[in-house]
Order: C-alpha cells, then structure tokens, then sequence
C-alpha cells in the first residue's frame, strides 16, 4: 500500500549514467494515497534500467510536507528494492521563498535524509566512475550558503555543453553560439573560460571543480559583488512580503 501523504504533489527526478533524465510528477489529492498505477508504473520503469545495468538516481523534492513525510516514503520504495534521496528546494513555494523557508528543524531532517541517501547510494556512486552532474548528494550545502560562481573559470563549453531543440550548441546558459550539430559546424573552446551566467547550481558546481579546472583562479569584479547582492535583497524582500 502507497504511504499517505496528503494534499501535496511528489516529484520524482531519474538521472541514468548522469546523461539522460526523466522526469515523472505523480498528483496526489487531498487525504488520498499517491495514483497507486501511476506510483507503480515509475517504479516498474526504474526496475527495468537497473535490470539493464543503467544507474539510475530517485529523488524527491523536499516541499515542508515531504520533509515530515520523507520516512514513511522512503520505507515504501525500499520495499519494493529503492532508494529516496532528498533534493532541496530553491524556488517559490506557497508564497515562500526557498531553501530559506526552511524552519532549522526541517533543515536537520533534511541533512540527516541526505546522510542516509549517501550510504545507500554508496555502491552505486562507485560504480558510475564520473559523479552526477545533478549531485544531490550534497544538497546540504544549499541550506547554509548560496556559492557565487559568475567569474570562476569554468569548464562549459570545453568539457560539455547545451544543445536546444534547433540543433544549436552553446556554453550552458551564457548564450555564447558554438555552433550546430545540424550544420556541422560546431567549434569547442580550447580551454575552460570565466564563467559568464547564471545558469543551474548543479552543472557550476561540478564544471568549476578541480576534476575539470585544476588551477581554479576566480576573476570577479565589483559589478558581480552588487548584482549578487542585489538578487538576495529582492529574495529577502520576496520573503518578507509574503508573511
């Protein structure tokens, strides 16, 4: 039987081999256990990837709701040979602002949810040989500080980048044209370069690190200090004005 959660809507996220992902929203109404076809279909498709030795990542987005919920759910997937791993929510929420919304209590379930994902994830992770672009594993670190990253070399647009539906290839979110796969003219940069968006925490994380930037020099000027200063007083702001 599914766990009964209430009025909330559970976001599943799969990530296979850290290239190809998926994602599946199952509706739950109010009072009611999760659509137990659709619950099991996820399930079902999840089984069959790791049965054709895909590996493959299950996570949940942590809405308050789910935060309380999260071990009841988790045990449901763990009978059925899977494991939850908990993904902070940065985004507005019920006239929130996350992850500051957060109350303290939450965050430490949230950490203790996290540290428990790792374990369990553990023989999975050693098998992928590359860690996941979208590395849950530690979302705990959104919970305590917001890493500014414009400025950092980076390694989009040389170790990977975006391709739109048109064929255009360009350097993750910054807009710069490397070309088209349908016109085959595509020209990758020759190294890392500053970083000159802001795009998705999970890529520039992984794509400023030592694995792809060994000798990380950061080059942010004054300009990029306000602007992130002034981005957080309008999410204070947000925050205020909807209490």
């Amino acid at each position: 039987m599914g766990p009964q959660i209430g009025r909330q809507a559970l976001w599943l996220r799969m990530e296979i081999m850290s290239v190809t992902s998926g994602n599946l929203m199952v509706d739950l109404g109010s009072d009611e256990r999760p659509k137990q076809t659709a619950l099991n279909a996820f399930i079902s498709r999840v089984q069959k990837l790791r049965m054709h030795r895909f590996h493959v990542l299950v996570s949940l987005v942590m809405t308050p709701v789910l935060v309380r919920n999260f071990p009841e759910l988790s045990r449901y997937f763990e009978s059925h040979g899977l494991s939850l791993i908990p993904k902070v929510m940065r985004d507005q929420f019920q006239g929130k602002i996350y992850p500051g919304a957060y109350s303290e209590d939450q965050k430490s379930l949230i950490r203790e949810y996290l540290a428990n994902a790792r374990q369990s994830y553990a023989p999975v992770v050693a098998l992928m040989g590359e860690s996941a672009t979208i590395n849950m594993f530690a979302d705990d670190r959104f919970l305590s500080y917001s890493k500014i990253y414009r400025g950092m070399l980076c390694g989009s647009g040389y170790n990977f980048v975006r391709i739109e539906p048109d064929g255009a290839v360009v350097r993750c979110g910054s807009g710069k044209q490397l070309g088209n796969i349908l016109l085959k003219d595509i020209t990758f940069l020759d190294a890392p370069k500053p970083c000159d968006s802001f795009y998705c925490t999970y890529f520039c994380d992984k794509y400023t690190s030592p694995q792809f930037v060994p000798a990380q020099e950061t080059k942010r000027d004054v300009g990029d200090f306000f602007l992130t200063l002034k981005a957080w007083r309008d999410s204070q702001r947000q925050q205020k004005d909807s209490k």
